[in-house]
């Protein structure tokens, strides 16, 4: 096999998982944000001026340390989903676009883990 099967056969598996499911993805990963948005504004503006002995002690709340870990799960989903499609309308070159895509998901795995952590931490040690 010559080094265009291989490419095409590279191009089938990181771009065709389906353009609808990436879609709906988007939008069911949109519609969980709002609330968990909303929940968290209303929170930041309520300990605006509080201490970090009083926000170590709500981020270490199970309920808290929970829906902050959901939105944190979400709210890096939806972005690299938008980034992503992004990269795919904008980028053309190949091997730039696959670098690109795959660059863009290992960052934001690594951001994420780091903020999980973080939360985790917070909850461990209060």
């Amino acid at each position: 096999m010559n080094l265009r099967g291989y490419s095409q056969k590279l191009r089938a598996l990181v771009f065709t998982k389906g353009g609808v499911a990436h879609w709906w993805a988007q939008r069911f990963t949109a519609v969980l944000l709002l609330p968990l948005l909303i929940w968290l504004v209303v929170n930041i503006l309520y300990l605006f001026s509080a201490d970090i002995q009083v926000v170590s002690e709500w981020i270490g709340s199970p309920v808290n340390a929970i829906l902050l870990t959901l939105f944190t799960l979400v709210l890096f989903h939806h972005a690299q989903l938008g980034l992503q499609v992004v990269i795919e309308d904008y980028i053309h070159t190949f091997w730039l676009r696959s670098f690109a895509i795959v660059s863009v998901k290992l960052s934001l795995a690594i951001l994420c883990i780091l903020c999980l952590g973080s939360i985790i931490k917070i909850v461990l040690l209060g």
